[in-house]
């Protein structure tokens, strides 16, 4: 027992009496711990401070020795213990009592002849030696103490646990999610302190490996197959890429939810893929070959004679293909007519001429 310990109140650094047992110290104790714990005042010195405090206080109040040595050197008495039930007798009376009656027995007897003068007199029996409490160390109480105070009573370490699964939004481009493509993805994995299991602590100080948060996060970098024909929202799957497990049990997996861009060009529609394409005044009335674009490049479109504005083409099988590969959808084109801008003189003139050679009123059905 240290000499600065010794001139202390320790009965007042727990907030008990001098006269309290075991369990009134250890349930004040208990309770001044997880009050002033450094992990639950973080640079906070003088909550150090005073948790050190109050763990030496109980280091010499739990200890019986140190206790007494630290009583009669303070002047404060010891509690009593409880009176035991007479019913009810330790081994150490029992061997008392049967010792006690034996040597009462040897006194009472007494031989007026003995063949053997020199024979040794046989020496009463000793009563067994009264075993001592295995006393556990400080430092390995006040961890378990700790350990008590922050981990759960329903956890039940032993069993493995899988790990838990990642989610990572990917956005790529129309082009890729049609012909698939390879994309480098970085990800944040997080897994338990394997010092501290996630405690935060170490012997009732912040764990030196995780720095008191019960975790350590890395980030690994890996290029990810995206496959062909993926839709919007689907998500890849890479089996074992999670969290990493704890007690043996499995890795979380990793999940790259697809987000594909928008696009001015293109939309969809299950399998289909949708797209608006502009044509002239000439050719919506004479029709004509026009190059329109798709998401597998340039194809090859005939516009027939006479198309209105706002008619749909549909060009079989250009379109998505499900997750099997045994149906593809459509692109479906739909054509609008759109004027040139600063007319000359001379269209204008035509297409007077045109207006007057037929009467046509295209909002007389309205």
């Amino acid at each position: 027992m240290s000499s600065g310990f010794s001139n202390k109140n320790l009965y007042l650094i727990l907030g008990v009496q001098p006269s309290a047992d075991k369990e009134t110290i250890k349930a004040a104790f208990r309770t001044l711990a997880k009050k002033y714990h450094p992990d639950t005042n973080k640079g906070n010195k003088a909550s150090e401070r005073k948790f050190k405090e109050i763990a030496e206080a109980y280091e010499i109040l739990s200890d019986d020795k140190k206790r007494k040595d630290y009583d009669k050197l303070n002047g404060y008495n010891q509690p009593k213990p409880k009176p035991e039930t007479k019913t009810k007798y330790s081994q150490t009376e029992k061997a008392k009592e049967a010792y006690s009656k034996q040597a009462k027995t040897q006194t009472q007897t007494k031989t007026a002849k003995t063949e053997k003068p020199q024979e040794k007199k046989q020496a009463p029996p000793q009563p067994p030696p009264q075993k001592k409490k295995d006393e556990k160390p400080f430092s390995e109480t006040l961890s378990k103490f700790m350990s008590d105070m922050f981990t759960s009573k329903s956890e039940t370490p032993q069993k493995p646990i899988k790990g838990s699964d990642i989610n990572v939004d990917i956005t790529i481009t129309i082009m890729e999610a049609k012909n698939g493509t390879v994309r480098a993805v970085n990800v944040l994995h997080t897994e338990c302190c394997p010092v501290c299991k996630g405690k935060k602590f170490v012997n009732g100080a912040k764990c030196k490996k995780c720095n008191g948060e019960g975790e350590l996060s890395s980030h690994k970098s890996m290029r990810v197959k995206i496959p062909a024909d993926i839709k919007n929202g689907e998500k890849v799957m890479l089996k074992g890429e999670g969290n990493i497990g704890q007690f043996g049990g499995a890795n979380g997996d990793l999940y790259l939810k697809i987000n594909i861009e928008k696009s001015e060009m293109f939309r969809f529609e299950d399998l289909n893929v949708l797209s608006d394409v502009p044509i002239t005044p000439s050719e919506a009335a004479l029709g004509t070959n026009i190059l329109v674009p798709s998401i597998d490049g340039h194809i090859n479109m005939k516009i027939p004679p006479e198309t209105s504005s706002g008619q749909k083409f549909r060009l079989h099988e250009q379109g998505i293909s499900d997750k099997d590969g045994n149906k593809k959808g459509d692109h479906i084109i739909t054509v609008y007519i759109k004027m040139p801008k600063n007319l000359t003189e001379r269209e204008k003139e035509l297409y007077k001429e045109l207006s007057q050679m037929r009467d046509y009123n295209p909002r007389r059905e309205l």
